[in-house]
Formats: structure tokens, sequence, C-alpha cells
């Protein structure tokens, strides 16, 4: 977008975008409501089902307060805030961190920068979407118990993600940039994988408390996501020029990352 001549180039990208969000806010101000009694939308089928369900959980609610002590001393809950951490500290420095490696170290144009970077989070889309539909099938079959499948899809992201971090830092140069996009998509897959391993662990472990184990989770990835930007300004401060690409994506793949801190943790206490 930036290169093409309608109102300059990079303007165009904020106005295209700031649109989507005008348009979206509308869409959710039309569709959405405080009850389900109020909404226009919805099947009377849909209505009474969300209605009952929401009756049936504030009864549980009220019968019981959240067992703080209990919460906070179960090994599966710091299993899922230990990936949490690491995967969002993955995610941020790839997002942060791969337009600079694309366009210093490989010398990618912009067009392709642009495309090299989304193409990890553009896979998402499509393996999410596939790992969940694998894992409900696993379950459902009865080839694995929901603890089983859980663990298997959190080993394969998070091998998976350590071994295209790894790649990152040792195989793509200038002439052979494509193998940074294999490892960009290996890392799409495997991240998708974690959808299917502590997510769903952080939806499960305790069902009927499982807002609150979300959003002490949530917290932990946060501060993931702010301690990758940051710890890159660090490396690149403390290791003269040029940028220690090699640094960074090792500590990426295996120093503070998805391999030695959560998998271990993840597989035996969950």
């Amino acid at each position: 977008i930036c290169e093409v001549e309608l109102m300059g180039g990079w303007p165009l990208i904020f106005y295209l975008y700031g649109s989507m969000e005008i348009i979206f806010l509308i869409c959710f101000y039309l569709m959405i409501t405080d009850h389900p009694s109020d909404n226009r939308w919805l099947t009377k089928e849909e209505m009474i089902f969300l209605e009952s369900s929401h009756e049936q959980t504030e009864r549980k609610r009220k019968l019981s307060s959240i067992p703080w002590r209990s919460i906070f001393t179960s090994p599966a809950v710091y299993a899922c805030l230990s990936c949490n951490f690491t995967f969002a500290f993955a995610s941020s420095l790839n997002l942060n961190f791969l337009p600079t490696f694309f366009k210093e170290e490989l010398s990618l144009p912009l067009s392709s920068n642009g495309l090299y970077t989304m193409f990890p989070f553009l896979s998402q889309l499509f393996f999410k979407n596939l790992f969940a539909l694998s894992a409900d099938y696993l379950k459902r079959s009865g080839r694995l118990t929901p603890t089983q499948t859980v663990k298997l899809f959190q080993a394969f992201g998070s091998f998976g993600s350590a071994l295209a971090h790894v790649g990152l830092a040792f195989l793509p140069s200038c002439d052979r940039a494509w193998i940074a996009l294999v490892c960009g998509f290996i890392f799409g897959l495997s991240f998708s994988s974690g959808v299917c391993g502590f997510f769903t662990c952080m939806m499960t472990v305790a069902p009927s408390y499982a807002g609150t184990i979300t959003s002490i989770c949530m917290i932990f990835g946060q501060i993931g996501n702010a301690l990758a930007p940051n710890t890159v300004s660090f490396v690149t401060l403390m290791v003269p020029p040029p940028p220690p690409f090699r640094v960074i994506f090792m500590i990426g793949g295996s120093g503070t990352s998805p391999l030695p801190l959560h998998f271990p943790l993840f597989f035996i206490l969950s």
C-alpha cells in the first residue's frame, strides 16, 4: 500500500485501518446488546439458551467464592502462567523485530518486508482452526484424554517455536531470504498449536473460575509483551554493531522463550 500513489501511499495505510475500525465500531454498536432479550438478531431458541445458561452460571457463582489459595498453589496454574509469558514474549519479539531483521540483515525491499512479516501471523488464521478441529476429534474419539491432548499440542508448539527461532538465527541470508519465510511459517504453525495447549488448559483447569485464571494468565502475557522489545533494546545496547540478530533470535528460541522454560513445567505439572 505504501508504494501506491493514492493519498501519498503511507497516509493511505492509516486511513484504511482507521476506516476499518470505524466500520467495526458501527457494526458493534448495531449488533451488540447488554442482554440476550434485547438483541433483535438472535432467534428465540438462541435467546432461551443464552438466558438459561446465564442463570445457571449466576447460581453457581453465588454458591461459592473464588478459591484464591487453591489457585495460587496449583502447579497447573503456574504452568499456564509460564506458557502465557513465554508465548507472548515470542510473539511480541517477532512482531516488533522481524521487520528490522528483514530490512537490515536480508536487505528486503519494503513490499517484500511487509509480506515476510505478515506471513507467520497470516498462517495462524488457518492452523488455529485446523488444530482446534483436530484436538476436538482426538478427545471426542477417545484416542487421547483431554490432558494428553493438551500436552501433545503444547509439545509441538514449544519445540516448533524454538526450532523456528533457531532457524532464523542461523539459516537466512541475502541470497536465501526464502528460508526466513519458511521459518516464519514454522513459527505460525507452532504458535497456533498453543491454542490447543496452554490456552485450552486455562479454560479447563478449573472451568468454574476460568475467567479469573485467564485474567491472571493474561497479566503475565502482557508482561511478556512488554519485556520483548525492551530485551531487544538492551541486547542492542550491550552488543556492538551490527545489530545482534542471532543473539536476539536465540533468546527468543532458547533463552527465555518457548523451549527451556515452560514446556518441561507444563508437561510435568499440568
